[in-house]
């Protein structure tokens, strides 16, 4: 089981880049380092495949491909909002005003990606794996036309442009294929192993098809 979360951001100004964030009960097992603009938040490498500790549950970001990975470290950062004053980027503890509940939930960890070139559209692709993964979730093409992701057994394409046909290569060996078309994708097909499959939509909620 997969939660696949899909962000379009789109900036009132072209120089900011665009962040994500996901609130979590638990530490994430990343490998980490301070940053050099407060010790609770930290830096590391690869969003591939963020693990939970003792669960099964794994997170994967797969847009942006290079972003820039932050780790919120507990209590001491909990509160912390980033803050640009006069060119200089500071964190802001923000606790004031805060009431505690005892039926919040109070997350004490942060991840947040940010791009790390800004663009008018932003986008953010992130995988939720709810079981243990057999493979970690990527995207096996992309090209100006769609996108190709593959989550374990099943495929996932995204509709970029409106074509009328996409020929996905034989390789892939897909038997399972969910669709992902804006709603001006009408009366096109998907050939998957010389094999046409036809595609109808519902206007405005975009479309999803198990191919078998």
């Amino acid at each position: 089981q997969k939660i696949m979360v899909f962000d379009q951001l789109s900036g009132v100004q072209p120089n900011i880049m665009a962040k994500s964030q996901l609130h979590l009960m638990a530490r994430p097992v990343v490998e980490s380092i301070p940053s050099k603009y407060h010790e609770a938040v930290r830096l590391f490498e690869s969003s591939d495949d963020i693990k939970l500790p003792q669960s099964d549950v794994s997170i994967s970001l797969l847009l942006p491909k290079t972003p820039l990975n932050r780790l919120y470290d507990g209590e001491a950062s909990r509160f912390l909002v980033e803050s640009y004053e006069q060119g200089e980027v500071t964190f802001k503890d923000q606790r004031a005003g805060y009431i505690n509940k005892k039926w919040f939930d109070n997350p004490q960890y942060r991840i947040e990606w940010q791009q790390r070139v800004a663009s008018k559209e932003q986008n953010f692709v992130q995988v939720i794996s709810l079981e243990k993964n057999n493979t970690t979730p990527k995207i096996v093409e992309e090209n100006m036309n769609y996108r190709l992701y593959k989550l374990d057994k099943t495929f996932v394409i995204e509709y970029l442009k409106p074509v009328k046909n996409i020929v996905l290569p034989d390789n892939y060996n897909i038997n399972h294929l969910m669709v992902i078309a804006p709603y001006w994708i009408k009366e096109n097909t998907i050939t998957i192993n010389q094999r046409e499959y036809n595609l109808s939509l519902e206007q405005g909620l975009g479309y999803i098809k198990i191919v078998n």
